[in-house]
């Protein structure tokens, strides 16, 4: 029989690993219908730095609607990974009321400040990102002796840190960056499970 350190550490490693294997080639179906979504939120902000109210106005509408079909599918029953974060379904309503907010300025030609608030989308969707989300668990669930070992910290440090370079990277929309953060991913992962996995 397992300890409940090696329960934690199959149980969370493993999460990871399938988050990690399918984000190289195919994103699940709640990745992938926000990443469709991004296109929209993308444009949206763009427009709503411009001086044109009407194109801001037509942006933000197809914006929310392609929002809306996430919080629609997703929003009461999230998918693995997603299923694992309680406030996943909540952080996707948040984000919907960003965009009702930045709707209604656009609606009173305050551009600027739709724009700013348009930003604070990002902010909510950065704790939903799945390999941050369990690399948090890794963290937050690890058992004391694993949390008082030098290396496991050192490992876990690594993981940390490669998933923060894919978030910046990803924010920059920079996508020859977040293909080389993407290859950073699985080796500092790797250590650490065939360590304390």
């Amino acid at each position: 029989m397992k300890s409940p350190s090696r329960a934690f550490t199959h149980a969370a490693l493993g999460a990871w690993f399938a988050v990690l294997a399918p984000t190289a080639l195919a994103a699940d179906l709640a990745t992938e219908a926000m990443q469709a979504a991004y296109g929209p939120y993308r444009v949206a902000l763009f427009k709503t730095n411009s001086n044109s109210q009407a194109e801001a106005q037509q942006a933000m509408a197809q914006a929310q609607t392609a929002w809306s079909k996430v919080v629609a599918q997703f929003g009461s029953k999230p998918p693995a990974p997603y299923d694992r974060d309680t406030a996943f379904g909540t952080t996707l309503t948040q984000v919907a009321d960003v965009y009702a907010s930045a709707a209604q300025q656009v609606s009173a030609n305050q551009l600027s400040a739709a724009h700013d608030t348009l930003e604070k989308a990002r902010d909510l969707l950065a704790d939903v990102g799945a390999l941050r989300y369990l690399a948090n668990k890794l963290s937050s669930e690890a058992p004391a002796p694993y949390k008082s070992n030098p290396e496991f910290v050192d490992l876990l440090q690594a993981v940390n840190l490669s998933v923060a370079g894919l978030q910046t990277a990803l924010w920059a929309q920079d996508a020859a960056a977040a293909k080389a953060a993407m290859a950073k991913i699985k080796a500092p992962y790797s250590k650490l499970f065939l360590k304390f996995g």
